[in-house]
């Protein structure tokens, strides 16, 4: 999925690294774009006898299965779940560097993170690991940011926004709290908790398609799971495992 040609300059896609892939063998690559359609078309035409819409970008979705039918295509591989086992951020690893005393550890990746990604040793004493340790009510009550911007980036009209603020705000105690905890294991299995709770709905609508979710393979979650935490965070990166994992095999600029 890619912006159209006539992209702005606020927002970027990932054309750059997809067509790193073109010299690949048994690569094709179809631009998915859904040229003049947005969150709000083709709405009259949802089936919502099935449920509730899942996803602002159904638009993409329904340009996509057009393209699959055009190819013959029967089967969807999904990404969902990656973010859970194979390129997991390891969040709260930090923390537990700190709190298991293992200090000289968590200094080599504080300075190592400072150098790939620029960001203050102080900065990052100040989220990955003093606000882990809080309590998770504290924690909470510290976070801030709009649960209807994309990126910082406010798409709706701000009356809009507000009234998306005032509705969401009652929904908020039925979910479990998404605190990131001074334990990398205990975080990625409350965000396991999380899917689980929410479920996984076909986004093809109303297309001959199967979607199968391979990176939610339970033996693959489990071996992530068990993985100690240096191999999710290493040498200044999260997502690790995904990185050593695939050495060798993505293009360099990806890994």
């Amino acid at each position: 999925v890619v912006l159209p040609d006539e992209k702005d300059a606020i927002l970027t896609d990932e054309r750059e690294y997809i067509d790193l892939f073109r010299a690949f063998p048994n690569i094709r690559i179809n631009h998915v774009i859904a040229p003049g359609k947005g969150p709000f078309s083709d709405l009259d035409a949802f089936d919502w006898g099935n449920g509730p819409l899942h996803t602002s970008r159904h638009y993409l979705y329904a340009d996509m299965a057009r393209q699959c039918a055009g190819l013959g295509s029967t089967i969807v591989l999904d990404g969902l779940g990656g973010e859970y086992g194979v390129s997991l951020y390891g969040r709260g690893f930090h923390a537990e560097l700190f709190r298991t005393m293992r200090w000289t550890s968590l200094w080599r990746e504080l300075r190592a993170a400072q150098e790939t990604s620029g960001m203050p040793i102080a900065d990052q004493l100040r989220s990955h690991v003093l606000r882990p340790l809080l309590p998770a009510h504290i924690g909470r009550r510290r976070a801030s940011g709009s649960d209807v911007a994309i990126h910082g980036i406010g798409i709706f009209q701000p009356s809009f926004e507000d009234l998306l603020r005032q509705r969401m705000e009652p929904l908020r105690g039925s979910m479990p709290t998404r605190h990131i905890g001074s334990s990398h294991r205990a975080n990625q299995l409350n965000l396991l908790k999380l899917r689980h709770i929410r479920g996984i709905h076909s986004l093809f609508q109303g297309a001959p398609l199967e979607t199968r979710y391979p990176l939610l393979d339970r033996r693959l979650l489990q071996f992530c799971l068990d993985a100690p935490g240096s191999f999710k965070v290493r040498n200044g990166y999260t997502r690790s495992i995904a990185r050593i994992g695939l050495e060798g095999l993505l293009p360099p600029q990806i890994q």
